[in-house]
């Protein structure tokens, strides 16, 4: 797939799940969609609803 829009970015992820740790900060773990060959994307909010992070 040629991803050229956030849009076409966005539409390859799947949520698979959602961690709360103990200071309320939210992970976000999607299937890349095979973007990534294969890997989890991670992102981070606070609880502040603020990002923090994101990894493969």
């Amino acid at each position: 797939m040629d991803i050229q829009t956030p849009k076409q970015f966005k539409s390859c992820m799947l949520l698979e799940s959602i961690a709360i740790s103990p200071d309320g900060n939210l992970q976000f773990y999607y299937n890349d969609g095979d973007l990534f060959w294969g890997h989890c994307i991670a992102v981070t909010m606070d609880s502040s609803d603020r990002f923090i992070d994101a990894d493969l």
